[in-house]
């Protein structure tokens, strides 16, 4: 689908996931799909992944026997406020952001974290 659509696509969605499976690859990887997720203001399920887990706040970290659970969780959240601050942190992970930051995504969340 064109990334202009995705917007209609997600304002459907009740959680988002991001399920990947634990190898040498995924554990290197940056899912940078959660950004636009968070920026709709979802709930997501992720796969225990470091750079998912930067989010844990903000995301269910599920292992493969928690994941249905984790994604009943998501749907059934209430918080306002967890989905206000989804928003929040993506509109601070825009390119031109990323881009101009001597800091890796990693590093800016540790020091949102303090």
């Amino acid at each position: 689908m064109p990334h202009r659509e995705l917007w209609k696509h997600l304002a459907t969605w009740s959680v988002a996931t991001i399920p990947f499976l634990r190898s040498p690859l995924t554990l290197a990887a940056n899912p940078i799909e959660i950004y636009e997720y968070f920026s709709a203001g979802l709930p997501v399920v992720g796969t225990r992944l470091q750079e998912i887990e930067l989010f844990r706040d903000l995301v269910y970290i599920a292992d493969t026997a928690q994941f249905a659970a984790c994604v009943a969780k998501a749907i059934a959240e209430t918080d306002a406020s967890l989905r206000a601050r989804r928003k929040a942190l993506a509109s601070r992970e825009t390119r031109t952001e990323r881009a101009n930051s001597p800091l890796s995504p990693m590093e800016r969340a540790r020091a949102d974290s303090r």
